[in-house]
């Protein structure tokens, strides 16, 4: 595969990737903006871009023995709208990530 370094925010970022038809991309590992409304930008920044199959971690969303969170507002964005989103399955949790996996494009009728 192919790596490709962005020096950029995540919102920036993401726009690049659009602009230059990077999209879609295997793998997303989010670890930016861990209050409410940034993280649900970035959420609506890349998730559109994941193709179906691929795998989006994100990072601070969810509580641990290790890292009590329960009441983070990146806790909140994801149990109220990335839990939610019926392009997504939650595959399995890591500490305080979430693993998500794009579901397959359903076929033409």
């Amino acid at each position: 595969g192919t790596v490709h370094w962005v020096y950029r925010s995540d919102l920036e970022a993401a726009q690049l990737f659009r602009e230059q038809a990077e999209a879609p991309v295997d793998f997303i590992f989010s670890d930016a903006l861990n209050d409410y409304e940034g993280l649900r930008r970035t959420w609506e920044a890349w998730s559109p871009l994941l193709r179906p199959g691929g795998i989006y971690i994100i990072n601070t969303v969810r509580p641990c023995a290790r890292v009590h969170i329960d009441h983070a507002a990146s806790v909140r964005c994801f149990n109220e709208i990335i839990l939610h989103d019926p392009r997504f399955l939650m595959i399995e949790t890591v500490e305080t990530m979430a693993v998500l996996a794009r579901k397959p494009e359903a076929a033409p009728a």
